[in-house]
This record gives structure tokens, sequence and C-alpha cells, in this order.
């Protein structure tokens, strides 16, 4: 079954919705180079991961400059796994978490990553930018790698149950397109849990 990661959570309720939704994974944007309204700091970070329920997965999403920056972060969030947007960073945060690794449909993974996410990004590497991945694309990739694969890039509840199918990804991955506003919204995220649950692959 395809597992569910819900990405920019800012506040415990938020938190709440989303896990009460039946999400899989919820992610934590920290320490990123790019200006986003999801962004927490390391302290913020911690305190999240610490109040989520057992048996969802936390990830601390980065773009780090380098191993010893990521491999701080990893220690001091205590996320169960790091996810990294700019290829910088796995082996550091492997130290201490499990790696989901961004990258490009025609670029090996590294050696330490455990998943690799596909997304639509902008020039700095960064996801969130709400571009729909070619999904074509992204289905022969899966077909290709042997790491889980996590698909992202401009999926909501109307398009997620078409992607899952397509694709046949280990993970899909959501934040824009389960907000109103800059928040996350209960309605859209329990539809979106809903709609992957029914696609059923």
């Amino acid at each position: 079954m395809t597992r569910v990661k819900v990405c920019g959570i800012t506040t415990r309720d938020e938190l709440e919705t989303v896990a009460e939704a039946g999400a899989d994974a919820v992610g934590f944007v920290t320490e990123v180079p790019v200006e986003t309204h999801r962004e927490l700091d390391r302290d913020e970070t911690r305190e999240l991961v610490e109040a989520t329920p057992p048996f969802v997965t936390t990830v601390a999403v980065t773009m780090p400059d380098d191993d010893d920056h990521v491999e701080a972060l990893a220690r001091e969030t205590d996320a169960d796994a790091v996810q990294v947007h700019n290829g910088v960073g796995v082996d550091g945060a492997a130290r201490h978490a499990k790696v989901v690794e961004r990258v490009e449909f025609d670029e090996p993974s590294s050696d330490a990553a455990d998943a690799v996410i596909v997304d639509s990004t902008d020039a700095q590497g960064a996801g969130g930018t709400g571009e729909t991945t070619d999904w074509e694309e992204a289905a022969r990739f899966v077909d290709e790698t042997t790491l889980p694969v996590v698909l992202a890039g401009g999926l909501d509840p109307s398009n997620v149950s078409r992607a899952v199918e397509t694709v046949a990804p280990y993970a899909v991955d959501v934040s824009s397109g389960v907000e109103r506003g800059e928040a996350k919204d209960d309605v859209l995220v329990e539809n979106f849990v809903r709609e992957v649950r029914d696609a059923g692959v």
C-alpha cells in the first residue's frame, strides 16, 4: 500500500490533524536557504518530533551545507529520517537517521540513501513548488531503482489517486496541496489520505 507523507507541518494542531487523518509520516521543514512560511528552527522541530504519536514517522526536511551541519541537525531534532534536497549531507544524516535523498531521474542516489524522492523543484533545488512531476518518467524511475521512491510535486486530493495508479510509488508527499492559505486544512488532508488508500496500490 502506498504510504502518505504530509510535509510542512508547523504547529501541534496541524500535527494532530495529519496524524488523525492517518498519514504515515510527517515532515518538518528546517534550516533551508529559501523563503517559506513552513520553516521551523531546530528547537521547534524537536518539539514537534517529540509530540508526534507512535507509529508516525518524523522527517526533518532540510538543505544542508555539509555533512557536519546535517549530522548535528539529525542528532538534535531526533527525527526518524532526514530528507536532503540538494544531495549534500547524506553521509552526515545517515549517522543518526534514515535518509531520503532528492534526486533527478537521470542521476544515481548516494550509497547511504535509504529512499529517494522525485519532486518538481525551483532553481535552488527546493521542493514545494506546487508543480506536477512527470508521472510517466517517475513510473519508469520506480521500475529502474531498487530504493523506495517517494513521489512529490503538485499532488492534491483531486489527482493523487491517478498519480498512485500511474507511478506506483512507495509513498506520496504533499504540502501545498492540502493547505488553505498557509495552514493545513483538515478536510483536504482527510480527502488526500482517503484517495491514496482507495487507490489500493
